[in-house]
């Protein structure tokens, strides 16, 4: 559970500092949106939701999407 709740602070904080960019792929931003709708839920499962490959394969999720917002060239 909390490597789950640290995967979606990475997230957020990623979130905070990124621009939108004009043309950005619709993918991406479809990916951000549900995984931003997503994030109260993914949260506050039962606790043996967290040792289950999808919930694994979630917190991956939240890191890889950060790790683009950062990685950004519109990142603050």
């Amino acid at each position: 559970m909390d490597f789950m709740k640290s995967a979606v602070a990475i997230f957020e904080l990623a979130l905070c500092g990124y621009k939108q960019p004009v043309g950005d792929s619709s993918n991406k931003l479809e990916l951000i949106r549900l995984l931003e709708q997503f994030k109260e839920e993914a949260t506050t499962q039962k606790k043996s939701f967290y040792e289950t490959s999808q919930a694994k394969s979630l917190a991956a999720s939240y890191l890889l999407v950060a790790k683009y917002l950062l990685q950004s060239k519109t990142s603050l």
